[in-house]
């Protein structure tokens, strides 16, 4: 036994270095997907995109976890870069999208090519200073990247009172921690928005402006503490397409019609939403108009339940929000108490009032 002992004991560094190298070789040969270029393209084309990693000179084809992107053609494929043909189908779901390269050797990461609606064109440099900015017309996307302590200018003309939606991809695209801002001056050089950290697009930006005069007005994209690396890609999306920050009710029944109330655009206050049959859970929604598609969707819950809108008043406890039980409530909180009444059955009848408000640094609920 103590013979045996010994052998294993003699064996086990090599055993443990066969193992490290199994792992490295592995390493060394598995496909690695740093980053693509275009980081997006408008659905119902085809796209020539740049893929750019490790170990993809075997690349056999592409791994999709949505429909609506095919691989048309792998047009060349080299160890440290390849470049595919992709076609996006008419009614290719808007927004970030996954995409993995399969080699003969393994799988790689996801990377994700966001689809659009509206032409698209790439940035063109030298466009670091506001006499430089570059024109783009209404109902673009530019496809861009900022290195550091980089500024991107470009103008878009509008007329008086005309309004635009400008929102940008950027942390959103899942590669850089990219915390991006957007700047928005009038034709006068005067700044009228400074946006960054945008409610609903975690750190990206996005807002709408209606135009106090004709003329050309500037758009300026940069990194808020103006880092940058060649990797700090954006697409930055400028037209008359609706871009709301949220909608009431936040979620409604699978296969059922919702009207549905948009909140942070004007240009948009209702529409109706056939929901998926699919079951619940997280289903975004597009918001649409005869102007266009918001470029990403708004989170909505698919919800097993019927659901609840508050109605007012029910600021005070006698004037409670009938609600369900089971059941799901969409209350709007601005600086009130919110209450809901629901019907118990627990011992013995009784109905049940519950109420939302604010504290300085938190939301809560009671019930009684």
């Amino acid at each position: 036994m103590g013979t045996m002992n010994n052998a294993m004991r003699a064996i086990r560094p090599m055993i443990i270095l066969m193992l490290l190298l199994s792992c490295i070789t592995a390493s060394a040969v598995g496909p690695v997907l740093n980053t693509m270029v275009p980081r997006g393209g408008t659905r119902g084309t085809d796209v020539e995109v740049v893929f750019r990693g490790k170990n993809l000179q075997d690349a056999a084809a592409l791994l999709f976890h949505a429909d609506g992107i095919t691989l048309k053609e792998i047009i060349k494929a080299e160890a440290g870069s390849m470049v595919c043909i992709l076609t996006i189908a008419p009614d290719c779901a808007l927004g970030p999208q996954p995409i993995r390269v399969r080699t003969a050797t393994g799988l790689s990461n996801i990377r994700l090519f966001s689809v659009g609606n509206l032409k698209e064109v790439d940035e063109a440099e030298p466009n670091s200073l506001m006499s430089q900015a570059k024109a783009i017309e209404i109902d673009t996307t530019v496809n861009g990247v900022v290195n550091n302590e980089d500024v991107d200018y470009f103008t878009v003309t509008l007329a008086e009172g005309e309004r635009v939606a400008v929102e940008i991809e950027a942390l959103r695209l899942g590669h850089m921690l990219f915390d991006v801002k957007a700047r928005f001056y009038d034709p006068q050089g005067r700044e009228v928005i400074a946006e960054d950290d945008t409610a609903l697009m975690k750190q990206d930006a996005a807002f709408i402006y209606t135009a106090q005069e004709a003329g050309a007005h500037t758009i300026a994209v940069s990194e808020a503490s103006y880092g940058g690396s060649g990797n700090y890609n954006y697409r930055l999306h400028v037209g008359h397409f609706p871009r709301p920050l949220a909608v009431t009710p936040m979620g409604g029944m699978p296969g059922a019609t919702v009207l549905v109330n948009w909140l942070g655009d004007t240009g948009i206050q209702t529409q109706e939403v056939i929901l998926p049959t699919e079951p619940a859970g997280l289903s975004p929604i597009m918001a649409e108009t005869d102007k266009g598609v918001s470029p990403t969707a708004v989170p909505f819950r698919l919800l097993e339940f019927p659901g609840v809108l508050e109605v007012e008043p029910n600021n005070a406890r006698e004037q409670a929000t009938a609600g369900q039980s089971p059941g799901a409530s969409t209350v709007s909180l601005a600086r009130k108490v919110t209450w809901i009444g629901f019907p118990s059955t627990r011992r013995k009848a009784r109905n049940t009032t519950c109420a939302f408000g604010h504290a300085p640094w938190d939301r809560r609920w009671t019930a009684s």
